[in-house]
């Protein structure tokens, strides 16, 4: 998204230690975890569902998901998890388990409305971006400054 600007490590981890202290904590850690990391656009990580981390009762060590922004291609991404990366994803299912989803179908970004439904992309940049001005970061923040921070990690390497 045009105008907005990567996270530094410092504001990265005040909207971390923001985020964990809310009540749906274990889910918004892990939506900006995931995002930092792996770079996907904020609608591959909402189509992602239980059944992509949990394979053969364990956590997956890749993560595969389709882009299906894209109406002539239908490809897939695949990255690897970092450790940090899972133990985040692992209290996200801890959550998930105790709000009564645990199917492979069930979305890992559920939405409090609803069945079976992920949060909105609006929503979504609602939670990173208010986080942000509560911490007293300024500048354009939302959904993509995730894909941009993990564009310019990568850059610096």
């Amino acid at each position: 998204m045009i105008g907005m600007r990567a996270l530094t490590d410092d504001e990265y981890g005040l909207i971390c230690d923001r985020l964990s202290s809310g009540i749906h904590g274990a889910r918004d850690v892990a939506l900006i975890i995931l995002g930092r990391q792996t770079g996907f656009r904020i609608s591959e990580l909402l189509s992602i569902r239980i059944r992509h981390l949990i394979q053969e009762g364990r956590m997956v060590d890749s993560l595969r998901v389709a882009k299906r922004y894209m109406k002539k291609k239908r490809e897939t991404r695949t990255v690897d998890l970092l450790p940090a990366t899972q133990l985040a994803l692992r209290d996200c299912l801890a959550y998930l388990k105790a709000r009564g989803f645990m199917q492979g179908e069930d979305f890992v970004f559920q939405s409090r409305t609803g069945h079976n439904a992920p949060i909105s992309r609006t929503r979504a940049y609602r939670i990173i971006h208010n986080t942000a001005r509560s911490c007293g970061i300024t500048g354009p923040i939302g959904t993509h400054s995730m894909r941009k921070t993990y564009g310019q990690k990568l850059y610096n390497r």
